[in-house]
């Protein structure tokens, strides 16, 4: 399987956001599109894009300090904090049951 992604080349705004889902919300609601398939393939996007933002974590923060601590980007106001990585629960049950994480078998 060939699935070609590609990142937006221009800002994409708090509206623009709210459009697309509205716009996905209205296919799967007048049955466009099967809400099953979509569901499916849509919590398959987010995994993708989770182990990106995970993976990139490191060079990400490395190329915003070269900024400074506060800065705009991309349309976004971006803040450098220390230890603002996201902290790793999956060998933590109870967080695991509370995200949703944990397949019960």
């Amino acid at each position: 399987m060939n699935h070609l992604v590609t990142i937006p080349k221009s800002d994409i705004s708090k509206q623009d956001i709210a459009d697309i889902a509205a716009g996905l919300i209205l296919r799967i609601e007048e049955g466009e599109v099967n809400p099953i398939a979509a569901h499916v393939r849509l919590k398959a996007v987010v995994k993708a894009l989770e182990q990106v933002l995970k993976a990139t974590e490191d060079i990400v923060r490395d190329e915003a300090e070269k900024h400074g601590k506060t800065f705009s980007a991309f349309g976004a106001e971006i803040q450098v904090k220390e230890g603002a990585l996201t902290p790793d629960y999956q060998h933590d049950q109870a967080m695991e049951r509370l995200a949703g994480i944990h397949e019960s078998s």
